[in-house]
């Protein structure tokens, strides 16, 4: 019996219609006040549960001559009503994915503050080798939150290592830190932007991903995840880097 009641609440049915609905079996027509005394509920709780399993069209009841019968209906009828939900159901499953799939394709926001959320960042960009991150802002002003330590010791040999590329837009002032490393060891182009181009601010393109990072003073980290955003953003960036020298 628990394991019936256990599938029949699988079903939908609460504990007590299935055992309201079990009790009904046993006894065939019969007045509610035996009913509930079966099933142990209280006749008034017992008519409620009876009221929603003939919703479900699992009970019924008739006109007795002293008083209503009520009756479980055929179990047959519980095999009919599943197939006939798991048919509509299937039937729904295209429609279903196409809910899914919209969903999706809308652009996923979220935010962090401060460096070690930023930190969390940098390192998704690095999960995934054999790509190319797009980078412009300031350098110095990104070593002011990851330290240069975090960056050539951590960021740099972990992105080579990935076979990860970077195209990188610059101030100048990264210049004499750019030096450092052999653009052709270290997987990166890099070029300049106009000595009057103030870029305080960040942002990494890379897959279905664009990152904004604030400077340091408030240092915000937004995350878009949008193919459609991305794509768009590498755009502009490639349009940047091709006027460039």
């Amino acid at each position: 019996m628990h394991d019936i009641k256990q599938v029949l609440e699988e079903y939908g049915l609460s504990e007590k219609e299935s055992t309201l609905y079990l009790s009904s079996l046993v006894a065939g027509q019969s007045t509610m006040t035996n009913l509930a005394k079966r099933a142990g509920i209280k006749r008034s709780t017992a008519y409620l549960v009876f009221k929603s399993l003939e919703k479900r069209g699992l009970m019924g009841s008739v006109q007795g001559s002293n008083a209503s019968l009520f009756m479980a209906i055929d179990p047959y009828v519980l095999s009919m009503k599943a197939n006939s939900v798991a048919n509509k159901i299937q039937a729904m499953v295209p429609d279903l994915q196409a809910l899914e799939k919209n969903y999706a394709n809308k652009p996923q926001v979220s935010s962090f503050e401060g460096p070690e959320a930023y930190k969390t960042v940098l390192q998704d960009a690095l999960t995934k080798p054999n790509k190319t991150i797009r980078h412009i802002g300031s350098l110095s002003e990104i070593h002011r939150v990851t330290t240069e330590e975090y960056g050539f010791g951590f960021f740099v040999p972990t992105r080579i290592k990935q076979n990860i590329f970077l195209k990188a837009l610059y101030a100048e002032e990264a210049k004499s830190v750019i030096g450092k490393l052999n653009d052709k060891k270290s997987l990166r182009k890099v070029k300049f932007l106009p000595k009057n181009y103030d870029h305080r601010t960040s942002m990494m393109i890379y897959d279905d991903t664009v990152v904004i990072t604030s400077s340091i003073d408030e240092l915000v980290t937004i995350v878009i995840k949008s193919a459609r955003i991305a794509e768009a953003e590498k755009s502009n960036f490639d349009l940047i880097w091709d006027s460039l020298k």
